[in-house]
């Protein structure tokens, strides 16, 4: 190999190398609060284990305290309509399980 190539190698490597370096940072963005449509900051990072991977959690909340209280009681009014839909659900599965007829033949 010359040396014309691996010079060219090294900046390929180098390019690619600031390319991932690049997706890393654009892959923590900044989302606007669902009310007022201001950045959300990040109050909390953790990072959880499940199965073999690694996985860092990201906890994000509004600017404004009064604007997350907000968010907050909606997304539990939200969050409580979502569990009760799904009971009813499981609910009627049940009883349709349960309403199995017996054929009598004659």
């Amino acid at each position: 190999m010359t040396d014309a190539v691996a010079e060219v190698d090294i900046q390929i490597d180098a390019t690619n190398a600031i390319k991932k370096h690049e997706r890393k940072i654009t892959m923590v963005q900044t989302t606007p609060c669902i009310r007022c449509g201001k950045d959300r900051i990040i109050s909390k990072t953790w990072t959880e284990k499940i199965g073999e991977s690694k996985v860092v959690r990201t906890d994000t909340v509004c600017p404004d305290p009064e604007c997350q209280k907000i968010v907050e009681e909606q997304l539990q009014v939200r969050n409580d309509r979502m569990r009760q839909v799904q009971e009813q659900s499981l609910k009627r599965r049940a009883n349709f399980r349960r309403k199995k007829v017996d054929i009598v033949l004659k």
